[in-house]
């Protein structure tokens, strides 16, 4: 473990697999990038999970200990 980083864990081999899983079937990662006016160009990394289960958001948000889980209405049209 990292020591200087408290927040971070140290996950098993299984456990990483099944996040890259989430990642490669319903993950985005991109970058950002910003103009607030009079201001220079500003970047920042995003990395998305998307996914119906709350149970799945869950235990990745308790397993990485980074995130938050957003809810978006669905409206059935």
């Amino acid at each position: 473990m990292i020591s200087n980083i408290p927040y971070l864990r140290v996950l098993s081999e299984p456990e990483l697999a099944y996040i890259a899983c989430a990642f490669d079937g319903e993950g985005w990662i991109g970058i950002n990038r910003s103009k607030p006016k009079g201001y220079n160009y500003s970047y920042s990394t995003q990395a998305n999970v998307y996914n119906t289960n709350l149970i799945f958001l869950n235990w990745l948000k308790d397993k990485t200990r980074i995130g938050q889980i957003i809810s978006k209405y669905r409206y059935n049209c």
